[in-house]
């Protein structure tokens, strides 16, 4: 900033520098190099936010295990990380401070220490055999970087399936000596040697000494170097049983359920089709029982039978009442005859009683059939219209007439 005085004796200029002061940026690290206990590591300072950088603090963790923290010195720029574990991995970030406040943390790194899981020797540097034991050159057994922490030793006859623990937490030593053994057999050995970083696990075979201290028949190295079929090791065979097992299960569980369904379908269709038929027989028998209370009420004649043969009227006027009589004849009559017609002409005979009732029956039968699929309303009007319909079909069949018999008094 500049500050600017003038008058009339002179004039005069002063200057400041503001500087404005913030936490300074994260750091730059990187590893330098590893072994398999140490770590080295080096950084570059960001900006220190126009302040003075103050410390550094390095955090850093194993996998799977809790976070450390190191304060080291602002004018520090590497550090090395000592007493770290073998073959393992560890998490490293740096964090810059000044009198403002603490950077963001560096970009994490993740550094493995040298050193692997261990090796497996082969048989010949690693056993030793005789009659009666079998020596173990532990020594021999390769670390890869990280110092052996214990053994695991099995062994059985070849023949068996269990194996024979002898040692479940070995010590790292030069020689161990396994005894208890018979002359002239084959054996199976199984070594487990762990470090920090993993274990390894390595069979053998190896056969004893005969009594006199002599290798063993060659025809017993010979079926032992035969080939096995893989399913006589119990190892293969147990887990392929089991998976045959569970697959056979799986199926017939399958085609059981399908079974189930099928089975259930047919069932419920028979159930549906019952409650149907029902509730059709129901609203069946209900408009029958309807429309024949309602036709006792208000009953339409169906058929010629049942009109009334006899039809009589009254006059407009009460006091002189006359009734006029006319009589209902199925027969042809001969046009412009007040008499019956002469003796010599047939007519057609009359339907039957029987017949007559028949056909009621059957003409009533069609109308509760038609009523089962139209509603109330439609069943009445349907069984009158049929009825009138059939009225005049008779009508225009036969050739019907009224013989007028003159007035009577309505005495």
């Amino acid at each position: 900033y500049t500050c600017h005085v003038e008058n009339t004796v002179g004039s005069d200029s002063i200057y400041y520098t503001l500087v404005v002061q913030v936490p300074p940026s994260a750091p730059v690290l990187y590893v330098t190099s590893a072994t398999s206990s140490s770590i080295l590591l080096h950084w570059k300072a960001g900006d220190n936010g126009n302040a003075a950088i103050t410390a550094y603090t390095l955090n850093y963790r194993r996998a799977h295990a809790d976070l450390e923290e190191l304060t080291l010195s602002r004018r520090t720029t590497s550090y090395e990380l000592k007493g770290l574990m073998c073959g393992s991995t560890y998490h490293i970030y740096l964090s810059t401070h000044n009198r403002l406040g603490s950077s963001p943390p560096s970009p994490t790194l993740s550094v493995r220490t040298q050193g692997q899981y261990p090796s497996v020797p082969p048989a010949s540097t690693f056993l030793t055999p005789n009659s009666s034991s079998v020596m173990l050159r532990l020594h021999v057994w390769p670390d890869n970087g990280c110092p052996l922490l214990y053994f695991v030793v099995r062994y059985r006859p070849v023949n068996n399936l269990e194996w024979i623990l002898v040692s479940n937490n070995l010590k790292p030593q030069r020689r161990f000596v396994m005894t208890g053994l018979l002359p002239s057999s084959e054996y199976q050995l199984q070594v487990e040697a762990h470090n920090i970083a993993g274990s390894s696990t390595g069979e053998y075979t190896f056969y004893t000494l005969t009594k006199d201290g002599d290798l063993p028949p060659p025809e017993l190295i010979r079926r032992g170097q035969l080939a096995k079929p893989f399913y006589t090791d119990f190892r293969v065979l147990l887990p392929l049983l089991v998976a045959a097992l569970g697959l056979l299960g799986a199926g017939s569980a399958f085609l059981l359920c399908r079974k189930t369904r099928r089975e259930r379908r047919p069932v419920k269709e028979t159930l549906d089709n019952q409650q149907n038929t029902e509730a059709q027989r129901e609203r069946y028998y209900a408009t029958i029982h309807k429309v024949a209370l309602q036709a006792n009420s208000d009953k339409i004649p169906e058929t010629s039978e049942d009109i009334s043969p006899y039809a009589t009227f009254q006059l407009a006027d009460p006091n002189n009442t006359l009734l006029h009589s006319f009589m209902y004849h199925e027969q042809a009559m001969t046009e412009g005859c007040a008499s019956p017609p002469p003796p010599g002409v047939r007519y057609p005979n009359p339907p039957s009683s029987k017949s007559r009732r028949a056909r009621r029956r059957s003409s009533r039968k069609t109308d509760a059939e038609t009523d089962e699929s139209d509603s109330e309303g439609d069943q009445l009007t349907s069984s009158r219209t049929e009825s009138s319909n059939q009225l005049d079909t008779n009508k225009a069949r036969q050739s019907q007439y009224f013989i007028y018999h003159g007035a009577q008094s309505s005495t």
